[in-house]
């Protein structure tokens, strides 16, 4: 993560503590839809002049949000997944605490599966938009960010936490931190060959599977 970047997530971290202003919020949002629906249609992101024009800010509110396009695309790319995430199925509670692998309850199989068709599916049907983000200056910044979002949301699946942690602990954040690395680093080599749905879950869940002890799907 280069320090400019640095700069600006502490920066974006320290105005998230003070008072939101509405219409600074929803400037930012405008900012934040222009740039998904033009990276929808085009894998070159528009100019700032094109952006603020159809989002109806100005200049300087984007340089006050944003400072450039790649720090847009990047915040573009974390706001789908966020939404993305929030929609998809959350994991039954465990009935019982499991003591080993195969302890673990069948509605793993099933919650895996749910899971990552819908997130495969979003993945799939958003490809131009996410090779986009990946393949362009904010490649390797949203990579390292993706690569920690998807960690925590990793570890907020009670059956994976059980078993990283039953593997690694204390380390079950790092050892999510390198799953997550892996799996993005798959999915999108998998989007890049525009495989089917289908076998990007069999994949994932697969590897899951063999990295954690948990049974495959």
């Amino acid at each position: 993560m280069s320090v400019l970047y640095a700069a600006r997530r502490a920066l974006v971290h320290r105005d998230e503590e003070l008072p939101i202003d509405p219409r600074a919020q929803k400037s930012r949002e405008s900012l934040i839809r222009v740039m998904i629906d033009a990276l929808d249609d085009n894998p070159q992101p528009p100019s700032v002049s094109e952006l603020v024009r159809r989002a109806g800010a100005s200049r300087p509110t984007f340089y006050q949000h944003f400072g450039d396009i790649p720090t847009l695309m990047h915040a573009a790319a974390m706001e789908r997944l966020e939404e993305v995430f929030a929609m998809l199925p959350q994991q039954a509670s465990d009935p019982t605490e499991p003591t080993s692998p195969t302890d673990f309850p069948d509605n793993w199989t099933r919650f895996a599966a749910e899971s990552l068709t819908a997130l495969f599916t979003h993945l799939s049907e958003n490809r131009a938009f996410y090779l986009a983000v990946l393949d362009g200056p904010s490649g390797r910044a949203a990579e390292s960010e993706l690569t920690r979002f998807l960690a925590g949301r990793m570890l907020g699946f009670a059956t994976l936490r059980d078993a990283l942690t039953r593997l690694t602990d204390p380390r079950a954040a790092r050892y999510a931190e390198f799953l997550s690395a892996g799996l993005l680093s798959q999915a999108t080599k998998d989007l890049r060959d525009d495989l089917p749905v289908t076998a990007m879950v069999e994949t994932t869940t697969t590897f899951l599977a063999a990295a954690t002890g948990l049974k495959a799907a």
